[in-house]
């Protein structure tokens, strides 16, 4: 039984390999029986296509997010770097270079399915969750020193993780904490969980950084100088700017905070030579990053990004941060009773960065500015989870009663109960999974017959946002996702739409009434979009089209007027800018006819394809 155990992890980590792939294959198996089984209700579907994760149309799951992000993937088989893949002559640095490493890991995945970015983010589900238990499970036995409670315990960090980020994100609304637990635990509606399998962050994002913590406490708990390696070391800080920038803004506060203990809580021992090393070389490279960012992004398209991404001015704490200086206030009071110094290491590393989190959340009462803290909110509670499990690990090993056999029942308690709510969650979920028919045939006709990088106008979202994820052609308007598309300025994003209206002769006061909704009708429309989904697997198109089409509001201000005065500047420019010159394509939705005042035949366009929904012209 104990040799049993020492073997243990490397079965168990290819057994969670193997089971992360089940929800994906069941739920293919579930679409191609529905198909054939019943084939009238299945041409009813809006997502009858083959089956697919990456689908831009779930704009209330992940897979939304993840849709755009595979998208820059597909441009480093493209152009070897991740552009930006809505618009062609975007070329610059500062447009591809932000979480470009996350871009080039998975598709380096991507190459060994050729190029499939839904098999590349299957697999790369599977082999995360695989390394992630590998790694949880290392630092619960050294922890503990039991097998029979690493195991247990790493299996269900990775099989439940989403506890790991909902346990410090406080919330007093009853409604809101049974969704999360009961998706997490008991796969609760349609939702699309865990959450904490996005890819790129968290899932790679997050791990990155915790191998970055794990290498830092190792280096401030030994005696010994590693001044070249604390260098190296530092330069990975620095480069997790190019990972993803909550999590880089969070490693650089946990580093400056673990930093500033070591001469605090002297009881711990840390080697200060190596913590300086790291620090100092981390920010060296922050500081090269900023000026390259500062010199590749022009000044116009900087400030509106920023705007755009939620930049608001306020003074205001946030008071439900205290959390995290009572979770680092149990971390102290672990690392008094620590007597083992490596152990009091990783409890004062795990208390900085409770307080880094919270600095973070509560910058802006120094600053002035803030934007979009509860992105902090995931990593501070995964890591403050963390904490109680290592507190639960040492506790457990400690008991007589927690012997091997409890060990395997608990394990298989727990990869029983996971597999439950994975079927559930494919049985719940599998009709969205897929693209319209029509598109994506169209999209096939696209990828065999345009040339790379031909432009395509379309009055549809759902067809520019699926355009640069399944084709090699660009597109005229951009998703207003600036991680996704990069710095842009509100008058190109206008300018570019003002282009693409008066090119394909759009009733344009129609097409703002219905695709620029007012901020209240955006929440109304958005929140329905998401009640069909979760509850019903209905995916509305209409919805998407109305709810990611432009800017509906700004953080800063909530008002209707900025949206009001967009809408006015955009007219404007419609009777300014001139119309797109060919060559290019015009891909028409049924659904967009109503808005096009002149047919193309009379423009010249000649039509290259149709089916029953879409309609592709050549000019």
């Amino acid at each position: 039984m104990k040799s049993l155990f020492k073997t243990a992890p490397i079965p168990v980590a290819l057994g969670l390999f193997c089971f992360l792939l089940f929800r994906p294959a069941y739920m293919a198996c579930l679409r191609h029986q529905m198909q054939v089984r019943l084939p009238q209700e299945w041409a009813q579907l809006s997502t009858n296509g083959s089956f697919a994760l990456l689908v831009p149309q779930l704009f209330a799951s992940r897979y939304h997010d993840e849709a755009h992000y595979a998208s820059r993937v597909h441009q480093i088989f493209l152009h070897g770097v991740p552009h930006n893949p809505y618009w062609r002559e975007d070329r610059s640095p500062g447009s591809w270079v932000h979480d470009s490493v996350c871009f080039y890991l998975l598709a380096g995945i991507s190459l060994l399915f050729g190029g499939n970015l839904n098999l590349t983010w299957i697999f790369t589900t599977a082999l995360l969750g695989a390394l992630w238990f590998l790694l949880l499970h290392r630092v619960f036995w050294w922890w503990c020193g039991r097998h029979e409670v690493a195991i247990p315990l790493a299996l269900f960090s990775i099989l439940f993780p989403d506890l790991y980020i909902w346990l410090l994100d406080i919330n007093f609304n009853v409604t809101t904490n049974w969704e999360r637990y009961a998706a997490t635990f008991f796969q609760h509606h349609c939702t699309i969980r865990p959450q904490f399998y996005r890819l790129p962050s968290l899932f790679l994002s997050l791990f990155l950084l915790c191998l970055l913590l794990l290498k830092t406490w190792q280096f401030a708990s030994r005696p010994q100088r590693y001044i070249l390696g604390s260098m190296l070391l530092g330069l990975g800080y620095g480069f997790m700017a190019l990972v993803h920038s909550y999590e880089f803004v969070f490693g650089m506060a946990t580093l400056t905070v673990f930093l500033g203990t070591a001469w605090i809580f002297p009881q711990a021992k840390l080697c200060r030579a190596n913590l300086i090393a790291i620090f100092l070389s981390a920010l060296a490279a922050t500081v090269g990053y900023a000026v390259f960012m500062i010199l590749s992004v022009e000044p116009q398209a900087r400030k509106d990004s920023l705007e755009l991404m939620g930049l608001v001015h306020s003074h205001r704490p946030y008071l439900i941060t205290l959390i995290h200086l009572l979770t680092a206030g149990f971390g102290l009071h672990q690392m008094r009773q620590e007597t083992d110094p490596p152990r009091r290491a990783v409890w004062l590393l795990l208390t900085s960065a409770q307080l880094a989190v919270f600095l973070c959340r509560n910058s802006q009462v120094i600053t002035g500015i803030t934007m979009q803290p509860y992105h902090f909110i995931p990593m501070g509670s995964f890591l403050g989870c963390l904490m109680l499990f290592l507190w639960l690990s040492r506790t457990l090993s400690g008991k007589p009663w927690w012997d091997k056999r409890l060990g395997i029942a608990a394990s298989l308690l727990i990869a029983v109960w996971a597999f439950s709510n994975e079927k559930a969650s494919a049985e719940r979920n599998y009709l969205m999974m897929g693209m319209p028919r029509d598109t994506e045939a169209a999209l096939g006709w696209v990828r065999d017959r345009v040339v790379q990088d031909s432009l395509i106008l379309s009055l549809s979202m759902e067809t520019n946002q699926a355009v640069p994820l399944y084709t090699s052609a660009k597109v005229q308007v951009a998703t207003i996702s600036v991680p996704v598309a990069g710095p842009f300025s509100k008058e190109k994003f206008l300018y570019k739409i003002a282009q693409l209206l008066k090119t394909c002769r759009v009733d344009v006061d129609r097409f703002i009434q219905e695709r620029w909704l007012l901020p209240k009708d955006l929440e109304r429309v958005r929140t329905q979009g998401y009640r069909e989904q979760s509850l019903l697997q209905k995916v509305d198109t209409l919805a998407l089209e109305q709810g990611v089409w432009f800017y509906s509001y700004m953080h800063g201000n909530l008002s209707d007027q900025p949206i009001l005065e967009a809408q006015q500047r955009l007219k404007a420019l419609v009777t300014e800018v001139p119309p797109l010159k060919g060559p290019y394509y015009f891909w028409i939705n049924e659904k967009d006819t109503p808005f096009i005042r002149e047919p193309p035949e009379r423009r010249g366009g000649n039509l290259v394809y149709r089916n029953n929904s879409v309609r592709i012209y050549e000019f």
